[in-house]
């Protein structure tokens, strides 16, 4: 009687099901990743690097995420750029007076604003107690800057966050070579926004800071080299 001969084996057959527990949540991914494909590693991690160094430090992946300079069309007096997708920024200004700041450089990074192609970096510039590590600890983040005194006195000097906008591509690699620790010495006009126009005619948004300094840098100069410890 096959029929029956089938229900026998089957009835002896162990029962390999289970349940899965907390234990096999933990251990199955962990054995995905075993079995991954090192080059899908390095790959992930190459990625990961590349978006770090990308958004935290002042270096342009040899030119491939520079302003093209080349490609826009400038007009005088720094009031509008163009490029040849047709997109534009119109610029204003809070007046036709340059502005230095002079101290040291406790912040710099580059700014990656896809609309806003015309910002380079977010450059601290401290002077007196807020140049001192010891006096005074800073932070910047999101275009915002912070900070706070580590003891109980009157707090002297000047803090500045400059949103750079190189007047040219000249400065522009200029401003590649500031870094944590420089002492450095920027001039340029304060601007008061900047219109983003992706069609000729459509307004789209609007850069405009709040207790910073957006310039247009006509001049940068590092004074002495250094490195913040």
């Amino acid at each position: 009687m096959p029929f029956q001969e089938d229900a026998a084996l089957q009835a002896v057959q162990p029962d390999h099901s289970k349940k899965i527990g907390l234990r096999d949540f933990i251990l199955i991914p962990l054995g995905c990743l075993i079995r991954t494909p090192l080059l899908l590693v390095f790959v992930g991690l190459a990625v990961i690097g590349s978006w770090v160094a990308y958004t935290s430090f002042n270096w342009d992946f040899f030119g491939i995420a520079a302003p093209p300079y080349r490609e826009w069309d400038i007009s005088p007096g720094f009031l509008e750029v163009s490029s040849p997708e047709g997109k534009s920024w119109v610029i204003t200004y809070e007046s036709q007076r340059e502005t230095t700041y002079v101290g040291l450089v406790r912040h710099v990074t580059p700014i990656r604003e896809g609309q806003f192609p015309l910002l380079s970096h977010d450059i601290l510039v401290t002077q007196g107690n807020y140049a001192d590590l010891k006096l005074v600890g800073t932070s910047v983040s999101n275009h915002h800057f912070s900070w706070h005194a580590y003891e109980s006195i009157d707090i002297l000097g000047t803090i500045n966050l400059l949103h750079t906008v190189p007047e040219n591509e000249e400065i522009y690699r200029t401003l590649l070579q500031v870094h944590k620790g420089d002492k450095v010495r920027v001039t340029g006009r304060e601007i008061k926004s900047i219109v983003y126009y992706p069609q000729k005619g459509q307004k789209y948004s609007t850069w405009a800071d709040t207790g910073c300094n957006t310039l247009l840098v006509t001049k940068v100069e590092i004074t002495r080299i250094g490195e913040e410890k």
